[in-house]
């Protein structure tokens, strides 16, 4: 048995925009329709199946193609809505598929065929000839086709993995995991590169440990993650329990060459002890964007060669103040529909 996992970050999570035209079609059931009146449809084994696509305005060439699937119970326009996709689709030049999932006929749910006993459905069919199809019909890279989704829809892409690498190539994969009986016979023909990102207290979809061990995932606490990490990115709330998150204590079981990067709130790191260790040369540098007290004249942390400093401006790129924009104007819009 061969496994092909290469761990890398795909892409993750952007905003909305324009979404296709929709045509209802009346072999849907009804409460498909209704989860979906959107979804423009694909024929496939005599049934007609819907999904959302976006592409964005000048859209290159070649351009990538990444489907994204709803979770258990979910739809095409919520995952859509939840993810954001369209906005970094915007960003980055690709074409955003949503597919709509069947409905259960005992569960009366929306679901992914993803090797389920209870279910029928030719998913796996379904997803590589729509992928296909889109590719084809809006010249999309067939070698740039990847596969996203939450739980049910991650477990749907491990299995799109397996059993179709000669279309995606790659998948990512939020909450759902690959299942025991996957992963055990899971053969791709190509390699094929995966993105997990799951809960370590997740109760519902725990991670299988012969799963973990297989494909070298390992869970680990922060004393763990900061003795073994090269940067150490802060990304947290300034709250009691996060107050001088980062101490003398923690500091000193870092490497000597590790590099604090603080963009969160100033009073998670205790900027005396990072001068310390610094100076006296137990850490390998800083780059800091906020800091205990602000302004920060005068900080000492400034005569250090091997810190960065910046006044609070992290938020201020190109891509930030566009989200922003986008967000204040979508809120404006809900304001005025009365929906907040």
């Amino acid at each position: 048995m061969k496994y092909y996992y290469n761990f890398f970050f795909l892409f993750l999570i952007g905003i909305s925009g324009i979404i296709s035209s929709c045509i209802k079609e009346n072999k849907f059931e009804k409460n498909e329709i209704e989860k979906c009146p959107e979804c423009e449809i694909y024929y496939h084994g005599g049934e007609s199946r819907g999904y959302i696509l976006y592409k964005p305005v000048n859209l290159s060439e070649n351009a990538p193609l990444v489907f994204v699937l709803h979770g258990y119970t979910s739809n095409a326009p919520t995952i859509r809505n939840i993810t954001k996709m369209n906005r970094i689709a915007d960003q980055h030049g690709f074409v955003v598929c949503y597919p709509q999932g069947t409905i259960n006929k005992w569960s009366k749910t929306t679901h992914w065929n993803s090797g389920l006993t209870y279910s029928n459905t030719d998913d796996i069919g379904f997803l590589t000839r729509l992928a296909k199809y889109l590719q084809n019909k809006y010249n999309l890279n067939p070698e740039k086709t990847f596969s996203s989704g939450m739980s049910n829809g991650g477990f749907m892409s491990y299995t799109l993995a397996c059993e179709a690498s000669e279309v995606f190539k790659g998948i990512a994969s939020v909450t759902g995991t690959m299942s025991g009986s996957t992963w055990k016979t899971c053969n791709p023909n190509n390699a094929v590169s995966v993105l997990q990102i799951s809960g370590v207290q997740d109760d519902v979809v725990p991670i299988d440990e012969e799963f973990s061990k297989e494909v070298g995932l390992m869970k680990a606490d922060l004393n763990t993650l900061l003795q073994s990490s090269d940067f150490i990115s802060i990304h947290v709330p300034l709250l009691d329990s996060t107050y001088h998150l980062l101490d003398a204590q923690k500091m000193s079981t870092m490497k000597k060459t590790a590099k604090i990067i603080n963009t969160s709130r100033g009073g998670v790191v205790d900027e005396d002890a990072l001068y310390d260790a610094i100076k006296n040369g137990n850490l390998g540098g800083a780059a800091l964007d906020v800091f205990e007290k602000e302004p920060a004249i005068g900080t000492k942390l400034a005569e250090l060669d091997n810190v960065i400093l910046t006044p609070h401006i992290g938020a201020q790129t190109k891509e930030a103040q566009s989200l922003a924009a986008n967000v204040i104007a979508e809120k404006i819009i809900q304001i005025l529909r009365g929906v907040i």
